[in-house]
């Protein structure tokens, strides 16, 4: 038997569940037992992802609508979605975790047609660890709760004693939010930013809803009671993947609502308000000391997934124009350009260091390192080799040969701890291929944040290899007996928190992002020796060419000239990219694989054999470099 639907709805309530299993009988509930009447509001129930199917209980009530989206499209896609379903002038979004008081709907209808310049109106909500803890029929006359936009960027929920029956505010939290349907066309028609998944998408709303005349306010008679555990509780692993994606989301909703130079004069006050955000959890009484260590630690990646998520947005944008075929191929020839000039540049610097080099020096010095180089990254070697054994062990249950196996044991055996602050700890060995797989950037793109990463990783390698060459002909070589086991420490801390958040972030709905990492490359020992093969020949390259500048300046330098040698040799680092036209060795098995037919292992076998003869003339160059400098800064 068809519902009987209502002539006139004058509020739509929509409640988006995504695993609600728990909070949907009380939220539900409350909606139907309000003071206002209930042929004036429905309530319309969608199931975002197929997590709570619990719902359909109520399909058959008056008023109630009941929905199913198949995949998860995060709080703002969802919610996008569901405005399609409602027959209100008035719309109000609350969380799966909200009690609503029985006077809420009505006081909200009160108010919209009281104050027709308010484009949207929030809830007075309160934050509470259970229902009974507040008495409902007093607490609307004590306090409003209120979210107060703060000049490092976030909204810091407070409450305040007020008579006045609205408030003026310039932040409304998307929990219990209040909005006409008239005012999406003054908005770029639309709610929500869907590419933001869940959170923040409130605060990029009043940021374009105070770009026109529409008023935000809060109503502190309409009261909704929010859940604390559930908005501030989880698990590490959930609660680290929740705080790298909220604060990117935060950054990205600036970088979209403010002119570049003014979001490049506001970003200092965004980072600080990172840790100073999760110091007090939005009212949470509880002062917190360990989540704004945390926050400051994982700043770098923060960062990195704004960075990469900016990117992902550019390409979304472009995807849904029609590019010419002119555009395309400029981007060809911008690629052809930038090539040539590096090329160029490089090469003249390297013909002007040449000429006054005494080679035969470095040839003596190539041959006084050599055995202790070999014996050093022999040692290193065997230790990585121990540690990442037992890593996988404790990880997986066993040992054996996969690609995280094989990933951190490069990580480890260089040293490139960098490389792991990369999204999903793995560097540049899955980087291009994880970025399209998860993001849809472009090969183009991901290519040139690989080699921006690899160019700071061989900095970081040359600061470290540097480093510890003057220690080691300096016969102290306890230094690198501390040195090399903290670094493996901190590779190891880093891939544990990426590989855990990598396996959480995807819950928060962020378009083209989810799955797990890719292993296209396969898991033969063919492969798997090819690049142990690659990484420990280019990177014994690299550190060679730091020890022979050491030994050949006989160690006579300070560590702030070793740094400048450093600063300018590792440059270098580009000429092994030329060759392979901007494109990495992933890349390139890639293409080989899908173009040409290619297995992976022969591909991966023939790009290693590139990267070995592309390395030589890095070294060089490399080492010219930094002898030039060095001999300058020494006849000073």
């Amino acid at each position: 038997m068809a519902k009987i639907q209502p002539l006139k709805i004058e509020l739509s309530v929509i409640i988006l569940f995504y695993h609600g299993e728990r909070w949907v009988d009380s939220c539900i509930q409350s909606l139907e037992n309000q003071s206002l009447s209930r042929d004036l509001y429905e309530i319309i129930l969608v199931d975002n992802g197929g997590s709570t199917p619990s719902i359909d209980k109520y399909e058959e009530q008056k008023n109630i609508d009941v929905y199913h989206f198949p995949v998860n499209y995060g709080f703002a896609g969802g919610n996008n979605k569901a405005l399609d379903f409602a027959r209100g002038e008035i719309i109000l979004l609350i969380n799966q975790d909200v009690v609503v008081h029985y006077n809420c709907l009505q006081e909200l209808l009160i108010a919209f047609d009281r104050y027709p310049e308010a484009g949207a109106i929030g809830a007075n909500m309160y934050m509470v660890s259970t229902i009974d803890s507040i008495e409902q029929n007093e607490s609307a006359q004590k306090a409003v709760g209120l979210y107060r936009l703060s000049s490092l960027g976030y909204a810091s929920y407070f409450l305040e004693a007020t008579e006045k029956d609205i408030v003026p505010v310039d932040f409304v939290s998307g929990s219990a939010l209040g909005f006409r349907k008239s005012i999406l066309k003054d908005i770029g028609n639309y709610l929500f930013d869907f590419r933001l998944g869940s959170y923040m998408e409130d605060l990029d709303l009043s940021l374009r809803l105070k770009k026109t005349e529409w008023k935000m306010y809060v109503r502190p008679k309409a009261v909704v009671y929010h859940y604390r555990d559930e908005a501030f509780s989880g698990k590490p692993g959930y609660m680290l993947g929740k705080l790298i994606h909220v604060s990117g989301n935060r950054l990205i909703v600036y970088y979209n609502n403010l002119v570049m130079t003014d979001f490049i004069k506001k970003l200092p006050s965004l980072l600080l308000g990172m840790p100073l955000k999760v110091t007090r959890l939005d009212g949470d009484t509880r002062f917190n000391y360990f989540m704004p260590m945390i926050a400051l630690m994982l700043v770098p990646l923060i960062l990195v997934y704004f960075g990469l998520r900016v990117l992902s947005n550019i390409e979304s944008e472009k995807q849904n124009l029609s590019i010419s075929d002119q555009a395309q191929t400029s981007s060809k020839k911008w690629k052809w350009y930038v090539q040539v000039l590096m090329l160029v540049f490089f090469c003249g610097i390297a013909s002007l260091f040449l000429y006054e080099q005494d080679w035969h020096s470095i040839y003596s010095a190539t041959r006084l390192f050599t055995w202790r180089l070999l014996s050093l990254l022999i040692g290193l070697t065997l230790l990585a080799l121990v540690v990442t054994t037992l890593r996988t062990k404790l990880v997986f249950g066993r040992i054996g040969y996969s690609t995280r196996f094989l990933e951190l044991f490069a990580v480890s055996t260089t040293g490139q701890f960098s490389s792991v602050m990369t999204p999903g700890g793995v560097g540049t060995l899955l980087a291009v291929p994880f970025l399209k797989s998860y993001f849809q950037i472009p090969m183009g793109y991901g290519t040139l944040f690989v080699i921006v990463d690899r160019l700071f990783g061989l900095y970081f390698i040359g600061c470290l290899a540097l480093t510890g060459g003057l220690y080691y002909f300096s016969n102290q070589n306890y230094a690198i007996l501390i040195c090399f086991p903290l670094l493996l420490i901190l590779a190891w801390a880093f891939f544990q928190i990426l590989r855990v958040c990598d396996q959480e972030i995807h819950r928060f709905g962020v378009p083209e992002y989810g799955g797990k990492m890719l292993n296209h490359l396969g898991t033969d020992f063919l492969s798997q020796l090819a690049i142990c093969i690659s990484k420990f020949f280019y990177f014994s390259i690299i550190i060679s060419q730091f020890l022979i500048i050491t030994r050949a300046l006989n160690c006579s330098m300070d560590l702030m000239s070793a740094w400048m040698i450093i600063s300018v040799s590792f440059f270098g680092g580009i000429i092994s990219m030329i060759p392979m036209g901007l494109v990495s060795r992933d890349a390139s098995i890639l293409a080989l694989s899908s173009y040409a037919g290619v297995p992976a292992s022969i591909g991966l076998i023939t790009i290693v054999l590139m990267r070995v003869v592309t390395s030589i003339p890095t070294a060089i160059l490399g080492t010219t470099c930094g002898l030039w400098l060095g001999k300058r800064h020494l006849r000073r």
